[in-house]
């Protein structure tokens, strides 16, 4: 556990389950935060293109309900989630939001 002696004071631990899965010839991953308990239940999908593919226009699958696109809200990041000393401790946060990257 020699890991531990690099833990930030100024952040929590996350904790996050991922499921992947492919839809249509599209790479998907649903990743959701366990921990900190501090924040709601979330739900984030990432959606994964090629990096030499323009974002293009993305085929959700049915079986799926996105509440709103985040992919440039940085308050969704893990880097923004773990921070101990946001203003708001709640965030307003919907169950299941959409992210965008390129892999």
């Amino acid at each position: 556990e020699d890991y531990l002696r690099f833990e930030d004071p100024e952040r929590f631990r996350i904790k996050q389950r991922r499921v992947q899965f492919s839809y249509k010839d599209q790479f998907y991953e649903i990743v959701e935060y366990l921990e900190p308990k501090r924040i709601p239940p979330l739900l984030l999908l990432n959606v994964h293109q090629n990096k030499d593919e323009k974002l293009a226009i993305v085929d959700i699958p049915d079986f799926l309900s996105v509440k709103e696109d985040v992919t440039l809200q940085s308050t969704y990041s893990a880097h923004m989630i773990s921070k101990r000393n946001l203003q708001d401790t709640s965030p307003m946060i919907p169950p299941l939001a959409r992210s965008m990257t390129a892999s």
